[in-house]
């Protein structure tokens, strides 16, 4: 049984193209398979490849990441993806969850979270960058207080803990490692908030 993470990424930027092509060959166990500047041909070369976990910029061509990532959860749920992005929109956030991304990295923390974040999706984790706990915690936090949200829509208590254990976290000890049912979740709260708008 081969123990490579088959990796394939997709950025319209070829600087962050370089830089991650350099960053993934500076590990044994991860094998990348292949790239996309666009949303068209990433969800074509994708679907071709199969890889173990596919990272995904939100702003692409053509069709955004966020489409990707729906599209290739559908025909290959198995397939991890991570958003790979400078945005810290609640609105994108939200969004990636309810396409069934597994994790949200942002490009300005790259050397330090990206290797972990493979890794944790890989095994089944979900990898959710502290900056983007605090978002989603915020985001539930006023939802909350303006009293627009239903009490199934409520994260309880021992949820918002967990993501204010995140946001306060710098990951070195492994908080980021969330149980997928915490993000099944948290894109349920995102399909109901998203019916309502």
């Amino acid at each position: 049984m081969s123990t490579q993470t088959r990796i394939f990424f997709v950025d319209d930027d070829r600087v962050v193209r370089t830089c991650l092509r350099h960053f993934l060959k500076k590990f044994d166990d991860f094998e990348l398979i292949g790239e996309a500047e666009d949303g068209n041909s990433a969800v074509e070369s994708i679907l071709d490849l199969s890889p173990s976990v596919a990272l995904v910029d939100i702003g692409l061509p053509r069709i955004n990441g966020i489409e990707v990532t729906r599209k290739v959860k559908t025909e290959l749920p198995d397939c991890k993806v991570l958003m790979l992005t400078s945005s810290d929109d609640a609105r994108d956030i939200f969004a990636s969850l309810d396409a069934g991304a597994d994790g949200y990295v942002l490009k300005g923390d790259l050397a330090a979270n990206l290797e972990v974040a493979i890794r944790s999706v890989r095994v089944g984790s979900v990898w959710l960058d502290p900056g983007i706990a605090r978002i989603v915690l915020d985001a539930s936090n006023q939802r909350q207080a303006s009293g627009n949200i239903s009490q199934s829509g409520m994260l309880s208590t021992d949820e918002a803990e967990l993501l204010g254990s995140i946001a306060g976290s710098s990951c070195q000890d492994g908080v980021c490692l969330v149980d997928p049912a915490f993000l099944r979740r948290l894109k349920r709260l995102s399909q109901s908030d998203s019916k309502r708008s």
